[in-house]
């Protein structure tokens, strides 16, 4: 996971703390999407949001506590991803 950039944004304790992983390519985060199905990893792939990047691409969102077994899995597949962020959401 060499390269990984992590933002955080503030958060208030009524805000729940979100991880976005953006990657280099459509096709990684396909791979990623698809590991993390046969894992049964709770994840959801989705646009990239405007207060990340303003550019199109696809960015995977899962919640904090499912954080270990996504590096984990990052580790073992050699996904590559572009950048990881820790976001307060409402």
């Amino acid at each position: 996971m060499s390269g990984i950039q992590a933002k955080h944004e503030n958060c208030s304790k009524e805000k729940r703390n979100v991880i976005f992983l953006t990657f280099p390519s459509t096709h990684e985060a396909l791979a990623f999407e698809k590991s993390c199905q046969q894992l049964e990893l709770k994840m959801a792939l989705i646009p990239v949001p405007r207060m990340i990047s303003s550019s199109c691409g696809l960015a995977a969102r899962f919640s904090l506590s499912d954080l270990l077994p996504v590096l984990s899995l990052l580790d073992d597949e050699k996904t590559h991803v572009e950048s990881f962020y820790l976001i307060g959401e409402k």
